[in-house]
């Protein structure tokens, strides 16, 4: 893949609207996969693959400042899952990534800013297994142990049960914990006399607890409804020493999300169908403050119809409130409307219109303290045509 995009907002303190300021992406990817059944109740998965990314910024001050960056990694995992009885599952595997090349480089006026290439592995174990307790209960517990070279092991569990108390209505009660690494900017960036590094980062981790219901209504209509608690630990955030001034990367104070949302479906056999939803959620850190770019309220509906076998019609409509930013401001509450039409004349072809925000909302999301502006004004009207074959 390629990608090249302009920098309109200036960050970083970049003069404003100078010609040439991009960044530039290009991604490639080769993956294999074998699968073999060693014995009925015995599936082997082999899987590799081989990356590729470079990336090439240029900001001007007006003086230009390059930076570029350079990947070079490939993929292994086999995985086996068995059947060891009717009522019970399981799987298990191993995968292995080796980052051979990971370097990242900047300049300034023909001088070398920074110029570093850390290669690293991630060795991940993971199990999980599927019981059928009873006929209508069903409990899942895994876990999964990941080692990477430079930050270390993490273990993340996870479980959940799920209930079927009728034909129609079904309890879900899930667990999940899951984590981040910090990446290579944040453990080894660093310019003289502005910001230092701190290759002794934690990964930043989440724990989440989950409870949803189910209720078949009747052929065409069902409805959902959960509540989720997450808990979020040894955030990565950039601060000032304040022995020496310089910024640095550090693992912070946590944060808690609490919310829940209910949501309503429809389903026709005529080919009608929608559905509405609306979600609820507060996120504060541990001192009690409303984390940025959080937005409180989230509705969304949307309608779909199918005519004949070739062409279909979506409409899509999201409202949010309004977001605060990283400089305790707020962006204004937006609605968007989007519609998709698709077209498949042959089983191989289709061919596909999407218009975004139709009405050319005015609206705006938070930036970060690497942007002057408190927000940063988004997309108006756009239109993207796609068109896929299928073998």
């Amino acid at each position: 893949s390629y990608r090249q995009k302009a920098i309109p907002t200036a960050s970083f303190d970049m003069a404003f609207n100078y010609t040439g300021e991009e960044t530039v992406d290009r991604y490639s990817l080769v993956a294999a996969r074998y699968t073999a059944r060693l014995a009925p109740e015995l599936l082997l998965t082999l899987r590799g693959n081989y990356n590729t990314y470079k990336y090439e910024g240029l900001y001007v001050y007006p003086e230009p400042n390059p930076d570029a960056t350079t990947n070079k990694w490939f993929g292994t995992e086999a995985q086996v899952q068995w059947d060891i009885q009717p009522e019970h599952h399981l799987i298990a595997g191993i995968e292995y990534q080796n980052n051979l090349r990971a370097n990242y480089s900047s300049h300034f006026e023909n001088e070398v800013l920074f110029d570093k290439d850390v290669p690293f592995t991630v060795l991940s174990l993971y199990l999980q297994s599927e019981y059928q307790i009873f006929e209508n209960m069903n409990l899942t517990a895994g876990i999964r142990l990941d080692h990477h070279s430079q930050t270390g092991s993490t273990v993340s569990p996870r479980g959940g049960i799920i209930l079927n108390l009728t034909a129609l209505t079904t309890l879900k009660l899930l667990y999940g914990t899951g984590f981040r690494s910090p990446n290579f900017n944040e453990l080894y960036l660093a310019y003289s006399g502005t910001n230092k590094n701190n290759p002794d980062l934690k990964p930043e981790q989440i724990a989440t607890w989950e409870a949803i219901a189910e209720q078949q209504i009747d052929d065409n209509w069902y409805v959902i409804a959960s509540v989720f608690y997450n808990r979020m630990t040894n955030l990565i955030d950039q601060r000032i020493d304040a022995v020496d001034s310089l910024m640095q990367f550090r693992n912070v104070k946590g944060s808690n999300a609490v919310g829940g949302e209910l949501e309503l479906n429809a389903r026709f056999s005529s080919g009608f169908r929608g559905y509405g939803s609306y979600s609820l959620q507060v996120t504060k850190d541990d001192d009690g403050d409303i984390l940025s770019n959080s937005p409180r309220h989230l509705l969304k509906g949307g309608i779909s119809n199918t005519f004949g076998e070739t062409l279909s019609l979506s409409l899509e409509m999201l409202y949010e409130s309004a977001r605060q930013t990283v400089y305790n401001t707020s962006t204004e509450p937006y609605v968007l409307t989007n519609v998709l039409v698709s077209y498949r004349p042959f089983r191989q072809m289709e061919y596909s219109l999407l218009a975004r925000n139709i009405f050319d909302t005015e609206y705006t999301l938070p930036g970060g303290f690497e942007h002057k502006q408190n927000s940063i004004p988004q997309d108006g009207r756009s239109f993207t045509a796609r068109i896929q074959l299928f073998f």
